[in-house]
């Protein structure tokens, strides 16, 4: 199987325990029925892709949710697991340890083949609650790593934020399978918020100029001062 991504290991350990893990993932598809401009190339064709497609996971214990909006195409789930099955590609969430399977699956098709399959984001099953709770246990660190993150060589360099602070939400923020339609990862917002805290506290200092809002780490002499 081709792919374009880097391997992964099967599960992420946090605390000991294994957390099952999920990818963004397009198994990308040719389907000679197809034609990207201008669609299929008759109904009976159209009709025997998309039969055979979901009836190819139908048969591998998926559940169809058949489309309601006119152009769409149907989606099939299987416990978290969801494909949204275009003729160009089958893109969605899957196990990990799924991915294989999956693709030997569609390598059995006759009306259309499976070229190549791209990874993208990483899911973890783990419950909001938890994460919440395992990023509160990390407060002092998270804001040790912005305060670092936000230190500059000079009194008069500062940095609009945006770099810093996507950098250490990605150190501790995870994507959630439950909020995998959030735009954000849910523990960025409690990074943003110790960060808040920190310019509160004087730690991290803010200054407005024509560009727009910048900011620095304190210096121990200025904190010393008041």
């Amino acid at each position: 199987m081709r792919h374009s991504s880097e391997e992964h290991p099967n599960y992420i350990h946090e605390g000991g325990r294994i957390i099952k893990k999920y990818i963004k993932v397009y198994y990308r598809i040719e389907c000679p029925a197809y034609c990207p401009y201008s669609g299929y190339l008759s109904s009976e064709k159209k009709d025997a892709f998309q039969k055979e497609s979901s009836q190819l996971f139908l048969d591998d214990g998926w559940t169809l949710v058949p489309h309601t909006i006119f152009g769409a195409a149907d989606t099939v789930t299987r416990g978290k697991e969801e494909l949204y099955l275009h003729p160009q590609e089958f893109s969605g969430v899957v196990l990990e340890e799924n991915i294989e399977a999956i693709h030997s699956l569609l390598m059995t098709a006759q009306t259309f083949s499976c070229y190549r399959v791209d990874f993208y984001k990483i899911y973890v099953d783990m419950p909001l609650e938890e994460h919440l709770k395992d990023l509160a246990s990390q407060r002092d660190q998270i804001a040790s790593d912005l305060l670092e993150a936000f230190r500059t060589s000079r009194r008069n360099l500062y940095t609009d934020g945006r770099k810093e602070l996507s950098s250490v939400s990605e150190k501790y923020s995870l994507n959630l399978i439950d909020c995998k339609n959030s735009p954000f990862p849910p523990g960025n917002e409690v990074v943003r918020e110790i960060f808040t805290g920190l310019v509160h506290q004087g730690k991290i200092i803010v200054r407005t100029t024509r560009y727009g809002v910048v900011y620095r780490t304190t210096t121990e002499k200025e904190m010393l001062a008041g």
